[in-house]
């Protein structure tokens, strides 16, 4: 079976998001005609921009919708699917964000893991949406010696560390329920080369990045894109933080809806739009190695994550404590 997934980060904030109720618009008209067969969508938080998206999708292709409600502003995600939704749940972060920071709103967003199952012609596909804590300061430290990525300095890293974490945990065990294939995608503010990149690859080695499976050699900026009209010059560096990982074979991948019209992009993400296949004739995959294997094989990497995660232990359990 083939599919084509397509997901973007709608930067839906009310009065902050810059013509937002005329981008959502655009995004409606988009979805009218749109050919992939899942969207999933980040930062819808209004009422009205979740129905308007949903009315415009099931008028084409996408007759099939869930909105993973959380949090104190409604909540964020939403899929999109041409196949029917055997069944879906929110699971929030354990740890969302800073709550004395109101203006970052990680926490007051409620974020999470939306997760679904669609009924598809060749079996259950399990599928995950999400959106994790933001890098608001951009700051590295040193490369650790041993280590093949860039470790992360800014307040937050902690709490996106235990977002990858709990992510890959949640997927670990929908891979044990015998699903056809799985699906991951969404906006998780984390480059390539990043310390939470590399400890997602580590534990989930049977995903493939669709993207870089098919550009090795190309950065795939999705973020503070030179052709996005909302990128500000000499602003944040450009980086690839919005993601399609999948089960299946990738056979194609594009960075897309650079313009909505010909003076505004879509949004201040680019979207990702990836196509694979998933053989019929193979349930989804199971872990090849439990978590204290991979952790055993990979000592640097998770001690590094540790260390970081000790350094806030204190300032970690105050944001788990506090009710959204």
């Amino acid at each position: 079976m083939q599919l084509t997934i397509l997901t973007l980060n709608c930067w839906g904030l009310w009065l902050v998001a810059k013509r937002r109720s005329q981008r959502m618009g655009w995004l409606a008209q988009f979805l009218r005609s749109c050919q992939a067969d899942v969207v999933m969508l980040q930062e819808v938080f209004l009422h009205k921009d979740t129905s308007l998206l949903v009315n415009s999708a099931k008028a084409g292709r996408l007759k099939h919708a869930h909105f993973f409600n959380s949090g104190m502003l409604h909540g964020e995600l939403l899929l999109l699917s041409t196949y029917p939704i055997h069944e879906a749940r929110f699971h929030g972060y354990a740890v969302a964000g800073d709550p004395s920071v109101p203006t970052h709103g990680d926490f007051y967003a409620g974020k999470g893991i939306g997760h679904a199952v669609l009924q598809t012609s060749a079996g259950l596909l399990s599928i995950f949406n999400t959106h994790t804590c933001a890098n608001y300061s951009h700051q590295y430290k040193e490369p650790v010696k041993g280590l093949k990525c860039r470790i992360p300095a800014d307040t937050d890293a902690a709490i996106r560390i235990s977002q990858v974490l709990q992510l890959a945990s949640l997927v670990q065990v929908a891979q044990q329920q015998g699903y056809m294939g799985t699906v991951i995608a969404g906006d998780l503010n984390c480059p390539p080369d990043s310390l939470e990149m590399h400890i997602f690859k580590a534990l989930l080695p049977d995903l493939h990045d669709c993207w870089l499976e098919q550009h090795p050699d190309q950065p795939g900026y999705t973020s503070n894109a030179a052709d996005n009209t909302f990128t500000k010059p000499g602003g944040d560096p450009p980086s690839r933080i919005d993601y399609v990982w999948v089960s299946g074979k990738p056979v194609g991948a594009r960075v897309t809806m650079q313009r909505a019209h010909k003076s505004c992009s879509y949004s201040d993400h680019l979207g990702v739009e990836a196509v694979c296949k998933f053989e019929e004739a193979c349930p989804g995959r199971h872990m090849t190695a439990t978590a204290r294997e991979i952790i055993g094989k990979n000592p640097q990497l998770f001690e590094a994550a540790q260390g970081i995660m000790q350094q806030c232990e204190y300032y970690m359990c105050i944001c788990a404590a506090t009710p959204a």
